[in-house]
């Protein structure tokens, strides 16, 4: 069996709040616990990002910019007045969820 690792004891550490976020924001985008993200960085002096995040993040990305392009060719088809009222009620809901992910996702990264 491999080597069971044992934690037992705590460090308990007075920061101000922005501080508190900003570390659990490095934490998650390295792809770790504020734990793991800790001890990595007493260890190593430094955390390197995980490999997963930074891919996932090429990927978002890439999408984002295939999104952009639709969302072009809606403005000009809304311009053109080829949507019904409904149609740009439905389309304006679903960008706003778009919107709403994008920001949640950037705060836990961040």
């Amino acid at each position: 069996m491999g080597k069971q690792l044992n934690y037992d004891d705590v460090i308990r550490v007075r920061v101000k709040k922005d501080d508190k976020a900003l570390f659990y924001k490095k934490a998650a985008a390295a792809g770790k616990s504020g734990s793991e993200f800790l001890r990595q960085l007493i260890d190593k002096g430094v955390v390197k990002e995980n490999k997963n995040t930074i891919n996932e993040l090429k990927k978002l990305t890439n999408e984002i910019n295939r999104i952009g392009v639709n969302v072009n060719q809606i403005a000009k088809n809304n311009n053109s007045h080829f949507y019904t009222e409904y149609e740009k009620k439905k389309l304006f809901a679903m960008l706003k969820e778009i919107n709403n992910a994008l920001l949640e996702l950037t705060e836990r990264i961040y």
